[in-house]
């Protein structure tokens, strides 16, 4: 099966998780795409969170945030998020747009 990534998400790779259609990020990681979504004029819709084990993927709502009609610096937010909680064994889907 073939899947479509922006050159952002195509340069994190070999970094992250592939899970269907979905680049899973680990915190660092996260951190390190977030940062670079500005430079390429993009912006950052939201990120989901998820507990991965072997054999099973399981969502955390209250890992997740969205920014898509919202005012707030996504970008600030979400770095604030994912530098200042506990977020041992959880991998982040980074949702954006305007990147190719």
């Amino acid at each position: 099966m073939t899947y479509y990534f922006n050159k952002l998400e195509n340069e994190f790779l070999s970094r992250g998780v592939l899970h269907t259609s979905m680049l899973l990020l680990d915190r660092n990681s996260s951190i390190d795409f977030i940062k670079k979504i500005d430079p390429l004029g993009g912006k950052l819709l939201g990120f989901d969170g998820f507990f991965l084990n072997s054999n099973s993927i399981q969502p955390s709502m209250e890992h997740s945030r969205d920014y898509s009609d919202s005012d707030i610096d996504g970008i600030n937010d979400a770095l604030n998020f994912l530098a200042n909680k506990q977020l041992d064994g959880m991998f982040f889907e980074i949702v954006t747009s305007g990147i190719e």
